[in-house]
Parts: C-alpha cells; sequence; structure tokens
C-alpha cells in the first residue's frame, strides 16, 4: 500500500495520460479476479495471503469520455474491449503519471448489445405488518407493477433472446441446412467447410477463437473452431422466434 499527495496540476496531466492509454495493452490482471492459476481462482489464494504475480494478457481501452477531473480523482466512462480489467487499468495510469492509483469505483453501463437503459426499472421494497419479537421483513417488487402477474409481464416483455445478444455471428439454420447440422446439437463435430468463416472472438475465460452461433428452430448451439472442425462448445434449448423459425 502506497499513499502520496496529489496536486490539482498532476490530476489534470493525469486526465491527458488516460486519454493517450487508448490503444491495445499488456497488464496483469487484480489478483482479486477470477484469473485461474494452476487450476484456482487467483482471489481464492489472494486472501488466503498469498503474493501474486499474474502475467500480463492483452486488454484495450477503445475510447475515454465524460471525463471529470477532481482535485485527486478522476472520472470517466471508458469503452473496452472483453476481459479488460478496470482495476488493471486504474493502476496502469497511476504508474504512468508516476503516482500511486487505484479504482475507488465502478458502474458497467452496457454490455456489447445490453444497455443499462433499456434495463428493468430497478427494485423497490414495501415494509410488511411486524410481527412481536420478529425481525423487519420486506417485499420486493418493480416500481409500477403490484401484483405478480404485472410483475411477470414487465419481465417476461424485457427478456432479451440469447441469439439477440450474442457477441459473435448468430445463424439461423431450418429445414435441409438444419438436418445437416443437427449432430451439433448431439456433442457431434462437423468439418470446417461447412460453416462459413468468421472473425476471432473473445469467450469468458478463454483464448479468442473463431465461434459462431447456429440457432435451430428448437435450439440453439455455440461452435468454436478447433483446427479443421466446427466442434460444439454450448447448447441451449431456446426457440427461435417464430417469425425467423419459419423463413
Amino acid at each position: 500500500m502506497a499513499e502520496a499527495p496529489v496536486s490539482a496540476a498532476q490530476t489534470r496531466a493525469a486526465a491527458d495520460v488516460l486519454k493517450d492509454m487508448c490503444g491495445a495493452l499488456e497488464l496483469p490482471p487484480p489478483a482479486y479476479s477470477a484469473v485461474k492459476l494452476e487450476g484456482r481462482p487467483a482471489h481464492e489464494r489472494a486472501r488466503k495471503g498469498e503474493a501474486l504475480a499474474l502475467a500480463p494478457r492483452p486488454m484495450e481501452l477503445r475510447s475515454v469520455g465524460d471525463i471529470e477531473v477532481g482535485d485527486d480523482a478522476i472520472d470517466a466512462t471508458c469503452a473496452v474491449s472483453k476481459g479488460t480489467y478496470i482495476r488493471s487499468l486504474a493502476e496502469e495510469l497511476g504508474r504512468r503519471v508516476g503516482l500511486p492509483a487505484h479504482l475507488a469505483g465502478l458502474r458497467r453501463l452496457a454490455c456489447d448489445r445490453l444497455d443499462l437503459a433499456e434495463a428493468v426499472p430497478v427494485l423497490v421494497s414495501a415494509r410488511l405488518p411486524d410481527l412481536a419479537g420478529a425481525p423487519p421483513k420486506f417485499r420486493l417488487g418493480l416500481d409500477g407493477a403490484a401484483t405478480r402477474e404485472a410483475m411477470r409481464a414487465r419481465l417476461g416483455a424485457a427478456l432479451r433472446a440469447p441469439g439477440e445478444v450474442l457477441p459473435f455471428p448468430v445463424r439461423r439454420v431450418a429445414g435441409p441446412d438444419a438436418d445437416a447440422l443437427t449432430g451439433l446439437l448431439h456433442g457431434r463435430v462437423v468439418g470446417q467447410g461447412a460453416l462459413p468463416s468468421v472473425a476471432p472472438t473473445l469467450a469468458e475465460g478463454h483464448e479468442a477463437a473463431a465461434r459462431q452461433a447456429l440457432w435451430f428452430p428448437d435450439a440453439l448451439v455455440v461452435v468454436r473452431l478447433d483446427g479443421a472442425e466446427w466442434r460444439p462448445e454450448k447448447v441451449l434449448h431456446v426457440a427461435a422466434p417464430a417469425a425467423e423459425a419459419d423463413s
């Protein structure tokens, strides 16, 4: 743990350095993270007092906006690649300006096609009548939805189909195409030429690889290019939208 006095001029300079950090970076993840070391999450070992040195990994700061400079802190909106740790960016910013730095707060505004602005309104609580000798109890609900049926309808209307939000190409298949590729739903592989080529993407906890999803009428399967074969990684038993499944 290190501390140092910070001047307003240094904070303003740090804001400029943060903007200059945009681009590809190689930074170590935080010790308190889910990155695995010898089969165990790093945070488990860090909480037991182990001093960890995690290897740098690719991260990317794509843009920085809405910068607000305080006396000794910076608020900013950052767009980053998958696998980027904002805590690592904060520490790197401190290294570049020669000051100890850490992340004071984090609020996720969007994840690929999911945006906080389109989220279901926050939960509200109502205190239930007190019972003698019992701790207070509360009932959670959605603002403006007084009954279970209303809450169910509100949540159902807000749900997005998995095939609409995946961070890689989704191809709907039906008819003869579905018949030829149905083995993927049962763990079998198909040759590389059976599907179109796609650019590599990242998946949580995995290295970058070519991935795509095939949306059958009654299931969705995520496949990964493994050598010269497309190998199924995950199958979700969720029907494609009726209009798309029938097209």
